[in-house]
């Protein structure tokens, strides 16, 4: 599961233009929904790409439907 996660976090950041990628680099990746429940994804996704990510407080309440 995680590992599918990272390969979609791997391939959204090579198609987006670079001047987003340095925001994203910046500000972090903020995770929400049911990728916020997934323990230690958060550590994962920061070691893999070397950007700060984060849980958001209440990941099931801050997910887009």
């Amino acid at each position: 599961c995680a590992e599918k996660i990272l390969e979609g976090v791997h391939s959204i950041l090579e198609e987006t233009p670079p001047e987003l990628v340095a925001d994203i680099s910046e500000r972090g990746i903020y995770i929400t929904g049911g990728g916020g429940m997934v323990w230690g994804l958060d550590k994962l996704i920061s070691e893999k790409t070397g950007i700060p990510a984060k849980v958001v407080l209440l990941p099931d309440e801050g997910s887009l439907h």
